[in-house]
């Protein structure tokens, strides 16, 4: 019962992490592409260089 009660535990532990992780991924993103001061060239180029991050993140997988 202990055991059960600590992986749902760890369960919402995890997704409130990953929400809150999401959330500051999003943020900076945003924050990143709309700069009215920087040019379109600019913007584009960060657009393309946070495709490659996001390519990288999704092709990691668990080393267990």
């Amino acid at each position: 019962m202990e055991e059960a009660a600590a992986n749902k535990g760890l369960t919402a532990l995890w997704k409130g992490s990953k929400l809150e992780v999401e959330s500051v991924l999003r943020e900076v993103c945003d924050r990143v592409l709309s700069e009215p001061q920087v040019s379109k060239q600019i913007l584009a180029k960060r657009a393309e260089g946070l495709g490659i991050i996001g390519t990288v993140y999704e092709n990691v997988k668990n080393d267990v």
